[in-house]
């Protein structure tokens, strides 16, 4: 089996200009239409089995529409993820609406969001996300389409896994993107997550190495963040991967997302 974790579509009649939006604004193309269609198709080709939706709330008004469109897709081979805007009203009922419908987490990108991981006017929102069991998907470290200061850096992370112990935590993008030495002072051997969303054709292949050597295995989830890297590829780049043996790429590939999803 495999599970992607962390793939973006977009509704039918926003997903043209959302991926025009998005290909200029970080100089890159998409290898799918960012149509859900678009990614069972990519996922027919690749042997991905089931695909985790990143929703993203730009902004506090796309709560309801984020919330409609998840329990719109989700199937047994798409999992959307929540998201909330920390500035939006009535968190709480969002959360449990969420938990209700048997979301298991939520999506937050700090750089989209403008807040600061670390910032203690977001703390209730990983309060709630404990007590109702909620995991968070953090876009982590560089973001291509945006200048700095970036607002998810491994030690702003480790702050969070300080402060909430039960917390579950995945840092997106192998802990933080383009920001490797960091994420080995910070992050290596934490009880975090760490998802390989565009990184497995892009990071040095030393790194890779020495974070899959240094950092539970238990704790790495396979990731694409399609339609920005090909399914297939990096399925195929995985696989190929001397330096794990079959165990661990089924514990990366599927059975670590199917304990955190709580899915069988």
């Amino acid at each position: 089996m495999i599970i992607d974790f962390h793939t973006h579509i977009f509704p039918d009649h926003l997903a043209e200009s959302a991926l025009n939006f998005l290909s200029e604004k970080g100089k890159i193309s998409p290898f799918t239409d960012g149509t859900l269609n678009g990614l069972l198709e990519s996922m027919e080709k690749s042997g991905v089995d089931v695909s985790v939706i990143c929703n993203i709330a730009t902004s506090p008004k796309q709560s309801d529409n984020i919330f409609n469109f998840c329990k719109k897709i989700r199937s047994d081979k798409i999992l959307p993820l929540g998201s909330i805007h920390p500035e939006s009203e009535n968190i709480e009922e969002y959360l449990k609406k969420y938990k209700s419908e048997g979301v298991k987490g939520l999506k937050l990108h700090p750089d989209y969001q403008n807040f600061y991981i670390d910032d203690k006017a977001v703390f209730d929102i990983y309060d709630l996300c404990e007590s109702f069991n909620l995991f968070i998907v953090f876009h982590c470290g560089i973001d291509i389409g945006y200048p700095p200061p970036y607002h998810a850096t491994p030690e702003r992370i480790k702050k969070i896994r300080e402060n909430f112990k039960n917390l579950k935590i995945v840092a997106a993008h192998m802990g933080s993107f383009e920001m490797y030495d960091e994420v080995e002072e910070y992050l290596l051997g934490e009880d975090i997550y760490f998802d390989t969303a565009y990184c497995l054709d892009k990071m040095p292949q030393e790194d890779i190495k020495k974070f899959f050597g240094k950092h539970p295995i238990e704790r790495f989830l396979f990731a694409t963040d399609s339609p920005w890297c090909n399914q297939k590829n990096y399925v195929e780049i995985l696989s190929s991967f001397k330096f794990l043996t079959d165990d661990d790429k089924e514990k990366i590939f599927s059975e670590n997302a199917k304990k955190l999803l709580n899915i069988t």
